[in-house]
């Protein structure tokens, strides 16, 4: 009989842990700060008239999030970049600049110091998703507005190059869909959920449904593993190197994520995403038959 009620316990308990359901949010407080640390390392491998060329990339940025209100489960969120760096290296020639340099004379460095002196509104429900009133795209033009001497054809590449590294889009593609991560409704254990997000870097990019899984509960943490496939929009033109272009690329993405069980932040996410096939460059006076280029590109971004 003892026997038999252990037995029966046993699988109560095991019954009752297996359809526990859990909430899966954003538990946020008014008046505190929230962080992320974002370390992206690009490999872009393109081919032109035979040559393969390949560009590496190091983005890295610090950003703040100051709750400065909640109404009706969403948050009122002034965002701000605390800290931003960008390193290229083409042909074993780096360049590196940074939010923290004392350089006056870089351009770029003294820019993305005067970016980290703004912020922009922004809302967001328990969920992740996130709406923003304006984005870094203005800054970055008002900066440069005040910035004298400047050529037309200087700002236009200064500015396309930090629009692509920190500006809005870029803001979407990276801390949007870091954060937009949580089912609306418990789930349990295993349970899979689905959300669209947009995933790219520079000028290309692609929206992908994850495939999101609660894969694993400690006392500290929970772990959502998700994955996504997708092609580009062919009919979705944008400016490759000051050219009307299109793609046709493959797209896949893959996310582990290790998010605080007290208030839902990320305490530590991983994620690599490819895009692999080709770019298309509109005829133009400069190629007036246009052009094909083979074109891959490799990313892993880590948030901390």
């Amino acid at each position: 009989m003892k026997k038999s009620l252990i037995i029966l316990f046993s699988f109560l308990f095991c019954f009752h842990s297996f359809s526990q359901q859990i909430d899966l949010s954003y538990k946020l407080e008014k008046g505190l700060d929230y962080k992320l640390s974002f370390t992206t390392i690009l490999s872009i491998y393109q081919e032109v008239n035979g040559q393969l060329m390949k560009i590496d990339k190091k983005l890295e940025s610090i950003v703040n999030f100051s709750i400065e209100d909640i109404r009706n489960e969403e948050y009122m969120i002034e965002v701000k970049y605390d800290n931003l760096e960008i390193e290229n290296t083409v042909r074993d020639q780096a360049m590196k600049f940074s939010s923290d340099s004392d350089n006056e004379n870089d351009l770029i460095s003294k820019v993305l110091s005067e970016m980290t002196e703004k912020s922009i509104s922004c809302s967001m429900d328990k969920y992740g998703k996130m709406v923003c009133s304006s984005g870094f795209d203005n800054i970055l033009s008002d900066i440069l507005d005040s910035i004298p001497g400047i050529s037309p054809d200087d700002r236009s590449q200064l500015e396309q190059q930090l629009k692509n590294a920190f500006g809005s889009e870029a803001f979407k593609k990276s801390i949007e869909t870091a954060l937009h991560i949580y089912p609306v409704g418990p789930v349990r254990l295993n349970e899979r959920w689905w959300i669209e997000s947009t995933v790219g870097a520079e000028t290309i990019s692609a929206n992908m449904e994850f495939d999101y899984i609660l894969f694993e509960e400690t006392d500290e943490y929970y772990k959502i593993v998700g994955n996504a496939w997708a092609k580009t929009n062919k009919d979705s033109t944008f400016s490759f190197f000051g050219m009307e272009a299109w793609s046709d690329l493959e797209a896949e993405c893959n996310k582990d994520i290790k998010v605080n069980k007290e208030n839902g932040w990320i305490k530590k996410a991983e994620t690599k995403y490819t895009f692999e096939g080709k770019i298309m460059i509109k005829p133009n006076p400069k190629l007036p038959e246009g052009l094909e280029i083979p074109y891959r590109m490799n990313a892993t971004v880590v948030i901390w």
